[in-house]
């Protein structure tokens, strides 16, 4: 009986918590709506100072839990880290080898384009990991994309987006039994999140207003990230980053620029080396056409 008691308190103190971090605002608002109801009562004036030091208790219990707790996490993340791992790579050679007689090679001939639009395009494998590229399908070839499987997994991943006059929370999972998105390279940006909205949880957007949102990233080390539309996630190997769109876009665009620029100084250089004799030609067509003639009478 008192097991139960510890744990029912337990659990409603956790509850308290993860209300109080997920909606700030109301619970301060409840909170302040309860104090002034307990002051206001004259049949609890009299039980005041118990009630302030049960509460003096309760406050430092919960202290001493969450101190607690987040030593516990600390100690036993990185195992549980391993742990997790090891299992999701045992599952994902099973899934592997189970659908593909034993070939794991992620450059395949089944690819299939999911969505495409101008700023995006998905492409799903034949194990159902999902490519986010941001070319159009005109120039892919679908047959030959290489990718490489991402080790990452967040803990949660929550999109507070403004429909109207709603504020709708929406859980993003990345991973599933039929998508992962969890590969290499990767952005989770504006247009991920639009497609994600409209297309697998179906909602609705407003295309004449401006696509914000916030979203509440717990990563894999339990660290809570806030973002918004100005930002975006690129996926990496073992990890995440965080950048500023702008400066993403900043970054593809002279990397776009060079390549360009490197393309056309051979392109230049290819056209004189073939022309080389047909520009010697011209050039001495220029001089006898410029230079004074010389006339004897």
């Amino acid at each position: 009986m008192l097991y139960s008691y510890i744990f029912t308190f337990t659990a409603l103190i956790f509850g308290l918590h993860f209300y109080k971090n997920r909606y700030p605002q109301e619970f301060d608002t409840i909170f302040e709506q309860f104090l002034v109801s307990i002051q206001s009562s004259e049949s609890l004036k009299p039980f005041l100072p118990y009630l302030s030091i049960i509460c003096y208790n309760i406050i430092y219990i919960y202290s001493f839990c969450q101190v607690t707790l987040n030593k516990i996490i600390r100690y036993t993340i990185p195992y549980i880290r391993d742990a997790a791992n090891f299992i999701r790579s045992k599952i994902d050679n099973y899934y592997l080898c189970f659908n593909s007689n034993g070939n794991t090679n992620n450059n395949t001939n089944n690819n299939t384009l999911v969505f495409q639009c101008p700023e995006l395009s998905i492409v799903k494998s034949e194990h159902n990991d999902m490519l986010i590229l941001d070319k159009p399908s005109s120039i892919l070839q679908l047959d030959s994309i290489q990718y490489e499987l991402s080790d990452l997994r967040f803990v949660g991943l929550y999109l507070k987006y403004k429909n109207g006059d709603t504020e709708t929370d929406n859980i993003i999972h990345l991973f599933s039994s039929y998508m992962n998105f969890y590969v290499v390279g990767n952005v989770l940006n504006t247009n991920f999140f639009k497609y994600y909205l409209q297309n697998i949880l179906k909602i609705n957007i407003d295309t004449n207003k401006p696509f914000t949102y916030n979203l509440e990233l717990i990563d894999h080390n339990l660290k809570e990230v806030n973002l918004d539309e100005s930002q975006s996630i690129i996926i990496r190997k073992n990890d995440y980053q965080v950048m500023e769109t702008n400066k993403l876009n900043i970054e593809v665009k002279n990397v776009v620029e060079e390549i360009l620029e490197e393309l056309e100084k051979i392109n230049i250089e290819e056209f004189k080396e073939e022309n080389k004799d047909d520009i010697k030609n011209d050039k001495n067509v220029d001089k006898n056409v410029f230079e004074p003639s010389t006339v004897i009478y």
